[in-house]
């Protein structure tokens, strides 16, 4: 008997040529590698590939030929950079609370993570290596909360830079003056993607007897997927799209910040997933993010969902860091 899931449909699948390239090494040795990230250090950079049995290497400029070396050299390095800083002291307002709560006493810093291929920062945890205030004084605290920025960068092309927003908020109290003086080193994890691949399937929407939303339900590639179609405002109909991973159970979700905000917000959305597009009444509407709706309608009920994910997954530590100086937005 075929899976509800899978009758809802016509599923048509197209594996992206992964992005494999020939790289050479300084005695003409080729090989065929997915470079996934690149980092600098001391003016030479190292990449990091996989190969097409999923194995991780680094490779360094210094050890390839001239034309890979010049590839390599030629990629951006993944790099985190400080965005902005506020504080609140006892007494204090929260704007996006309740009348009247007050705010939790510390620092909140914001940080911009980019690089290609990046698919998001593990907000389980972090590594505060050292955070200086009162000039020099080590700032000891043990509540520290780290997490997807509320207002998520746009998600772009898997193939092309790709941004992450996250915060990081410490307990304490200090002034503002305190705060721009201070230095704050440390370190995440970033997870990056390689083995890119394409997925898209057509779904039928249909409504429940005396209901305003239209729904339909698809697998694609190794997702299931949920559109719904309505009219919240009473204007234009707009369309919502629901991406979940079967293999993981709520308790299984990635807690993780994304070019897509915060995945936790509305429903999770798998990590692998790095691009969405939706095709509604012969238009197509690029770059959905699941967290918000999209205006669009449904011609005849029917609506075509493309999926690019990531076949694998691969984590790195990458440093952040906020100078003395900086506190306010950074433009």
């Amino acid at each position: 008997m075929i899976p509800r899931l899978l009758l809802a449909s016509l599923i048509l699948v197209t594996t992206a040529a992964a992005d494999f390239e020939k790289w050479t090494n300084k005695d003409g040795k080729e090989a065929e590698l997915e470079l996934i990230t690149a980092e600098e250090k001391d003016g030479a950079k190292t990449g990091e590939f996989v190969t097409r049995a999923g194995k991780t290497v680094s490779l360094k400029e210094l050890d390839l030929a001239p034309e890979s070396a010049a590839k390599l050299k030629a990629r951006t390095v993944a790099k985190i950079r400080y965005d902005y800083g506020s504080g609140s002291r006892p007494g204090e307002n929260d704007p996006f609370a309740a009348d009247g709560q007050e705010a939790p006493t510390g620092a909140t810093f914001g940080f911009l993570a980019v690089g290609e291929n990046l698919a998001g920062i593990r907000t389980a945890g972090e590594t505060v290596a050292s955070f200086k205030v009162d000039g020099g004084a080590e700032w000891k605290s043990a509540k520290r909360k780290l997490e997807a920025d509320p207002a998520p960068a746009t998600p772009k092309s898997a193939g092309g830079l790709r941004e992450v927003k996250f915060r990081l908020f410490i307990e304490g109290d200090h002034s503002a003056d305190e705060l721009k003086s201070s230095q704050l080193k440390g370190t995440v994890q970033a997870v990056f993607g390689s083995g890119l691949k394409t997925a898209d399937a057509k779904l039928q929407l249909k409504g429940t007897k005396g209901g305003d939303i239209k729904s339909g339900k698809s697998a694609i590639g190794p997702f299931e997927v949920q559109v719904d179609q309505m009219n919240p405002f009473g204007d234009k109909e707009q369309l919502s799209v629901r991406i979940r991973d079967p293999k993981l159970g709520a308790a299984k979700e990635e807690v993780v910040a994304s070019p897509f905000g915060d995945r936790r917000s509305v429903a999770p959305i798998p990590l692998q997933v790095a691009k969405i597009d939706v095709i509604a009444s012969g238009k197509k509407i690029e770059n959905v993010n699941p967290a918000f709706l999209v205006e669009g309608s449904a011609a005849g009920g029917e609506v075509t969902v493309v999926i690019q994910y990531w076949s694998k997954l691969h984590e790195k530590t990458m440093s952040f860091e906020k100078s003395p100086g900086q506190f306010e937005q950074v433009q």
